[in-house]
C-alpha cells in the first residue's frame, strides 16, 4: 500500500519539450473573445482533470494564445494553474513546475494567498515525483508559513502530511512520523474526514516500515 499525499486540484516550463498542435486564432475570431468565454474554458478544462489531461492540455493551450489571457492576470494565472495540473498527471513533471512557476509570478498569485498555496504545494509534489526533495520541501515550508499566518489548520495539516512523506521517502521515519503526528494534532475535532483517513493511512505504514 502506498503512501498518500496531497495535490490541490484546484482553488477556484517551457513547453518546447513539448508540441502541441493548436491553430493561433485569427484576428477577426480574437475580437469576439471575452474574458468570460476565457473563464467558462479554464473551468471546462478542469473539469476534465484528472481522466482527461490530454484535452485539458489542448485547451489552455490553445486558450493561451488569446490575448485576453496573455493580457489578464487573472486568466494567465489559472490557466496555467490548470496546465500545471494537466502535465502533472501525465508525469511531465518539470513542464508542470515551470506551468506552475509562471502562475506564481503573477500578481494575481503574489495578491491571493490560498492560490499562492496551492502552487507552492503543487510545486513541492512535483519536486517529491522526481526525487528532488531538498526542493519539495522548501516548496511545502513555503506553503505552511503562509497557512500558519493564516491560520488555516487542515491546509496545515496537508502540508505537515507532504513534508512527512518526504522524510519517508529519504528513510527519515522519526521525520516523517513527527510530522504525521503534527498534521493530526491540528485536525483534532475538525470535519475533514478525507485527510484524517490520508494520515490514519500513512502513519500505520510508517509504524509498519520502522519496526
Amino acid at each position: 500500500m502506498a503512501l498518500l499525499l496531497v495535490l490541490f486540484l484546484f482553488s477556484s516550463a517551457n513547453i518546447s519539450t513539448l508540441t502541441l498542435i493548436v491553430e493561433e486564432e485569427p484576428a477577426a475570431a480574437q475580437a469576439e473573445i471575452t474574458p468570460q468565454y476565457i473563464a467558462d474554458k479554464i473551468i471546462e478544462s478542469r473539469g476534465l482533470l484528472p481522466n482527461n489531461p490530454d484535452s485539458a492540455i489542448q485547451i489552455v493551450e490553445g486558450l493561451l494564445l488569446y490575448k485576453w489571457v496573455t493580457q489578464n492576470d487573472s486568466l494567465y494565472a489559472r490557466a496555467k494553474y490548470v496546465a500545471g495540473v494537466a502535465y502533472y498527471y501525465k508525469d511531465f513533471y518539470n513542464i508542470s513546475i515551470e506551468s506552475y512557476k509562471q502562475a506564481l509570478s503573477t500578481r494575481y498569485a503574489q495578491s491571493d494567498e490560498a492560490f499562492r498555496v496551492r502552487l507552492l504545494n503543487n510545486i513541492g509534489v512535483s519536486y517529491d515525483n522526481l526525487k528532488q526533495h531538498d526542493d519539495a520541501l522548501h516548496y511545502y515550508h513555503r506553503a505552511l508559513e503562509i497557512e500558519k499566518r493564516r491560520g488555516a489548520l487542515g491546509s496545515q495539516a496537508d502540508m505537515y502530511i507532504n513534508i512527512g512523506l518526504v522524510y519517508f521517502a529519504i528513510d527519515d521515519f522519526k521525520e516523517a512520523l513527527k510530522n504525521f503526528k503534527l498534521a493530526q494534532h491540528l485536525i483534532e475535532g475538525l470535519p475533514v474526514d478525507y485527510t484524517n483517513g490520508l494520515i490514519q493511512q500513512n502513519l500505520g505504514i510508517v509504524y509498519k516500515k520502522w519496526k
